[in-house]
C-alpha cells in the first residue's frame, strides 16, 4: 500500500452511502460487514462481535491456500495437464509500468511464490509484467494476459449503480462471468415471507434495483423502497462477486493531504458531502505572531 491507501477486501468502501440523505456509509451496516466474513470464512460466533471479526479479516489464508494448490496440481497431474517440469507463468498486465504499478507487481509475485513453497509447485511460478497502454482493459478481455490489475472509482453515492462495474458484460474486466444466466435467490425484505423471495439472473437483481425491472421481479430503485431493502440488495450482489473470485480486492486507494500544525479542521475522518469540514469549520492553534516564533522548530520530517 502507499501512504494514501489501505488493504482492501471488498468491492466498496468507506466513501459509498447507501443512504445519502441519512449519511449511511455501506461499509459500516451489518449486511455489508457480514458479506466479508463470509467471503473470507471468517466464523462471527467466535467473536464477540460481528466488528470483531471483521477486524479478524486478512483475506489471507496460507495454509488453505496451500492444500487448495496441492488438491489443484494433482487433479491437473492426473488429467495429463502438467507434468513434474512444467512452470506456471502468470501475465501481470497494466497500463503503464511505473513505481506504483511495479509495486502491484511485486507483491502479487511475492505473494504467488510463499503461497507454492511446500506444494508440488514450489520454485515453479514465473511472473512477468506487461504494458498495455490505454488498450489495457480490452486486451485482458481479448485474453492477452492472464491478471488485470485495474480499478474503479466513482459512483459514491450510489452503489446500486456502481455494480455495474462488476456485473455488466460491457463494463466488467472479466469474460468468464456469465451474469446473465448466474441466478441468485433472495428476499430483500428479509421479513420472512416466502411471496416475497424471488430468484432472478444477478443483471436482473441489477436491472430491478435501478429502477429497470425484468425477469419477473420489481422495482427496487432508489425512493421505490425503503433504504433497508436495497442494501439488502447490494449486500446480496457483492457477496456474489466476492464469492466468484473473478475479482480479487487488494487494496483501497485514498488521496493523502498533509496539514499543517497551524491549523486543525473540523474532523479528521473524511466525509464525502464535507470533506474536512472545510474553511468554514477551520480553526487556528495559534495567530500569527506566536506561529511565527514557533513554526520552525516543529519536525516536520517525523
Amino acid at each position: 500500500c502507499t501512504t494514501a491507501s489501505l488493504p482492501g477486501f471488498g468491492i466498496f468502501n468507506s466513501m459509498h452511502y447507501y443512504d445519502v440523505a441519512n449519511g449511511g456509509v455501506y461499509r459500516n451496516t451489518s449486511p455489508a460487514k457480514q458479506v466479508l466474513c463470509d467471503t473470507y470464512a471468517v466464523d462471527v460466533d467466535d467473536y464477540d462481535t460481528l466488528d470483531d471479526a471483521v477486524a479478524a479479516i486478512t483475506g489471507y489464508d496460507m495454509a488453505e491456500a496451500k492444500k487448495l494448490v496441492t488438491k489443484a496440481y494433482n487433479e491437473a497431474k492426473a488429467a495429463g495437464d502438467i507434468s513434474d517440469s512444467d512452470t506456471v507463468q502468470f501475465d501481470i498486465g497494466t497500463a503503464a509500468i511505473n513505481t506504483s504499478t511495479t509495486r502491484v507487481f511485486n507483491f502479487i509475485t511475492n505473494s504467488l511464490k510463499e503461497m507454492v513453497k511446500d506444494t508440488p509447485l514450489a520454485g515453479r511460478i514465473e511472473t512477468v509484467q506487461s504494458e498495455h497502454g490505454d488498450n489495457w482493459a480490452d486486451d485482458f478481455r481479448d485474453g492477452g494476459y492472464d491478471i488485470c490489475t485495474g480499478g474503479w472509482s466513482g459512483a459514491a453515492w450510489d452503489p446500486g449503480y456502481f455494480l455495474l462495474a462488476y456485473l455488466s458484460p460491457d463494463y466488467m474486466y472479466s469474460t468468464a462471468w456469465e451474469t446473465d444466466t448466474i441466478t441468485m435467490t433472495l428476499n430483500p425484505y428479509d421479513d420472512g415471507d416466502e411471496n416475497n423471495e424471488f430468484t432472478l439472473t444477478l443483471m436482473d437483481w441489477y436491472n430491478c434495483l435501478n429502477g429497470k425491472p425484468s425477469g419477473g421481479g420489481k422495482n427496487w430503485a432508489e425512493g421505490q423502497v425503503d433504504n433497508d431493502v436495497r442494501l439488502n440488495i447490494i449486500a446480496a450482489l457483492e457477496g456474489q462477486i466476492l464469492g466468484a473470485y473473478y475479482t480479487v480486492p487488494i487494496s483501497y486507494r485514498f488521496s493523502a493531504r498533509l496539514v499543517s500544525y497551524q491549523i486543525e479542521y473540523k474532523t479528521k475522518n473524511y466525509n464525502t458531502f464535507m470533506s474536512y469540514g472545510g474553511v468554514r469549520y477551520l480553526t487556528y492553534n495559534k495567530n500569527n505572531g506566536d506561529w511565527n516564533s514557533v513554526k520552525s522548530s516543529y519536525d516536520y520530517k517525523a
